[in-house]
């Protein structure tokens, strides 16, 4: 086995790998032991996912969502109660939403006949070249779960050289210029759905597919709770997928054929 991103022998590596973080509600879409490498594994969950995690914009999702980590730790954000009492807002299955507030403010609050409330529901997002990298390590991953899926060997990718400046943009941050993205909300994050193949309806946290345009041009789509994000995977270059967009308004390549 060799790992699909640094090419390294990987028969040794322990650990699987999870295409989306557990931190997004990804249980089901994991990679096998070995198609990447302990060390990428590694690197990927501290140098890309942990920034695009920590990021203000994907704490509140995850807030909001009652998303946990793969310890099954729920988020908190910190809220003030006016004038100036700071405290800890939980929204989880556990404890609902509650409001934590330090033993010795509590006192005062309870004397107030009103108050505020502020928390943040939104944050700045993850900065580009973050984002782009991550992106596109999902992208590679889902085309490896692809060939698994289809039975045949994931770790041929590496050998795949139409992936090569993808996977150096991804692995290692080279690329003569950031690796660009196109972000776009296509739905709701609370939007319920119904498809042929799950008629019930449903709340979609992550789907993705790939697209093949006229052009000869392969881009990856991901969504999360209803943002599309698409990555070219052969070069730096969107305008592609936004002719593509042009060409079919209204439409996502996420879209149930």
């Amino acid at each position: 086995m060799r790992c699909i991103f640094c090419k390294s022998p990987s028969a040794d590596s322990r650990s699987v790998e999870h295409i989306l973080p557990e931190s997004l509600g990804n249980v089901d879409h994991v990679l096998p032991v070995g198609v990447v490498c302990d060390g990428c594994n590694n690197y990927f969950s501290l140098k890309i996912e942990g920034p695009v995690l920590s990021s203000g914009y994907f704490r509140s999702l995850r807030f909001e969502q009652s998303v946990p980590n793969k310890k099954q730790r729920y988020p908190i954000q910190k809220g003030l109660i006016t004038p100036g009492v700071v405290c800890d807002v939980h929204n989880d299955p556990v404890s609902g939403f509650a409001v934590d507030i330090p033993s010795e403010f509590a006192a005062i609050v309870a004397r107030q006949e009103r108050g505020q409330l502020i928390f943040p529901t939104t944050g700045a997002e993850p900065p580009q070249p973050y984002m782009s990298r991550f992106i596109g390590k999902v992208g590679v991953e889902a085309m490896a779960l692809r060939l698994l899926q289809k039975g045949l060997d994931p770790c041929t990718i590496a050998d795949e050289p139409a992936l090569e400046c993808i996977r150096s943009w991804v692995r290692w941050g080279k690329s003569l210029i950031p690796w660009p993205f196109h972000q776009r909300r296509i739905y709701d994050a609370n939007a319920s759905h119904r498809t042929a193949a799950s008629p019930e309806a449903h709340q979609i946290m992550h789907e993705w597919d790939f697209l093949s345009t006229d052009a000869g041009e392969f881009y990856f789509c991901l969504a999360i709770f209803g943002v599309e994000y698409a990555v070219n995977m052969a070069g730096p270059s969107i305008e592609g997928y936004t002719d593509w967009i042009r060409d079919n308004p209204g439409k996502s390549p996420l879209d149930e054929k």
